[in-house]
């Protein structure tokens, strides 16, 4: 009963966030344009419904990677959220045992995770009954065409990745870690997946551990008609179910590691964290040995035009620092880096023959890899940068500064726009790199720059403005 009580506290939580209900918009939105626009597609064949039992277990497997990013919200969440709010002590002195809570954060977290990724099949199940679609390019709907792949599919896709993501975040405790950790899955799953789906010998080994089910989706079907594709649920049989079992196995897996790691007793201080501790104490002793002064006269305030631009100033360099300072910069240039240069060594003609490294082949990979990470690194670090005075509980004395809200809130934007610049400018240099590798000659460094500032720069300006 207490693990029921603490998962129905947690759903009820998660239900209030407006992050579960902006991600619920976001994903019904994409399966409805799956069925009910012509521009959105799978690349299934033309005779295909956009509804077919095919298309729907698809797309259920597909979208479940980035479905990631909005699990981190929720499980993640559920860990770190009770060290971030100085909630957990309070919670270690309770009775809870550490199975219970656990299992209940878990439990919690994952029926909103289910809950949420029913937008898929909701969306795709209404844009096909759209009085505007063509009614030969869909089928008819019915229960079992979405419960099944849902059943089959989403829903040991989503054990798997909430249990994960579980593991994760009892190991750092931490969101920032957690949400660079998926970054990292995400991108090393993107790019295993490409390179071992080039060679047809791997196409077994896909099928049996690749662990959201495309793999075996596409042996299942390969050889199928158009017609068995428009009528025909994905059989759970073969390696398909050998995979479903699998990843049912590993989120065991990494449920045991989170219980392992979890502890209900307060952790001793890491080295780091009593360096950290020192160097905090060192700091308010040198500030409390600097003795007041005593002021001669009333000062003078104007907080004019100039004392607006200095404020922005000083803002801006302190926005920029807390962007430059974070770990996880660091780590976020190295998967830029990294994915860049992956794409760059597998880079291939609309042919299928290897691209020769042309510095507008080369400028063209680098952006388009970069292009959907981006924007998923600024939306991180706009919500860090924008709601972090909110978070620390500092909101209303910033907002009773006397200075224009133009001075506090660009800054905030050309902080975000230094992170994609910076990105921008490591997969340019890694394009160099290759580029020099390759034995190239005549690199035009003028339109590397050109292509770093125009007009990407002013997509990624436009970026930076939408995500503060």
């Amino acid at each position: 009963m207490l693990t029921a009580r603490l998962a129905a506290f947690e759903i009820r939580y998660q239900l209030r966030n407006p992050v579960f209900w902006v991600s619920v918009a976001i994903f019904f939105l994409l399966g409805f344009g799956l069925s009910a626009s012509d521009n959105v597609s799978f690349g299934a064949p033309g005779a295909v419904n956009e509804n077919s039992p095919y298309t729907v277990t698809l797309a259920t497997s597909v979208f479940a990677t980035f479905y990631l990013f909005v699990i981190t919200a929720f499980v993640a969440n559920a860990v770190v959220r009770d060290d971030a709010t100085k909630f957990g002590p309070m919670i270690r002195a309770t009775p809870v045992g550490r199975t219970s809570f656990l299992a209940g954060r878990f439990l919690g977290g994952l029926a909103i995770a289910i809950l949420g990724y029913i937008a898929i099949p909701a969306g795709i199940a209404l844009g096909a009954a759209m009085p505007w679609v063509d009614p030969e390019t869909v089928g008819p709907n019915s229960l079992a065409l979405y419960a099944w792949p849902f059943l089959v599919i989403a829903i040991p896709n989503l054990i798997l990745s909430a249990a994960l993501l579980f593991s994760l975040a009892t190991l750092n405790r931490s969101m920032l870690a957690s949400y660079i950790g998926v970054m990292v899955l995400v991108m090393g799953y993107l790019a295993v997946a490409t390179i071992l789906s080039a060679d047809p010998s791997y196409q077994a080994v896909l099928a049996r551990y690749e662990p959201l089910g495309s793999g075996a989706i596409s042996e299942v079907s390969r050889y199928w008609t158009a017609a068995e594709m428009n009528t025909r649920a994905v059989p759970l049989e073969g390696n398909l179910l050998f995979n479903r079992v699998f990843v049912l196995g590993l989120s065991a897996l990494f449920l045991g590691i989170a219980w392992a790691r979890f502890s209900m007793t307060e952790r001793a201080p890491s080295r780091w964290r009593l360096r950290k501790l020192a160097k905090q104490e060192a700091k308010a002793a040198k500030a409390e040995a600097v003795q007041p002064r005593t002021l001669a006269a009333p000062v003078s305030r104007h907080f004019g035009s100039g004392h607006a631009l200095a404020t922005f100033w000083l803002r801006l360099r302190a926005e920029v620092m807390f962007v430059i300072k974070s770990p996880g910069l660091i780590v976020l240039l190295l998967i830029s880096v990294a994915f860049a240069a992956l794409n760059l060594v597998f880079s291939e003609t609309i042919y299928g023959t290897p691209s020769y490294p042309l510095t507008a082949n080369v400028i063209a990979t680098v952006i388009g890899s970069a292009s959907l990470f981006s924007l998923i690194v600024a939306v991180f670090y706009g919500g860090e940068l924008v709601w972090r005075e909110r978070d620390v509980k500092m909101g209303e004395i910033i907002d009773a500064t006397p200075v224009p809200a133009w001075a506090m809130f660009v800054p905030k934007i050309l902080a975000i726009f230094s992170v994609l610049l910076a990105m921008a400018l490591a997969g340019l240099a890694t394009g160099v790199l290759y580029q020099l590798a390759q034995g190239a000659s005549g690199l035009g460094y003028g339109l590397y720059l050109s292509a770093c500032f125009l007009p990407p720069g002013v997509d990624l300006r436009l970026v930076a403005s939408l995500c503060g």
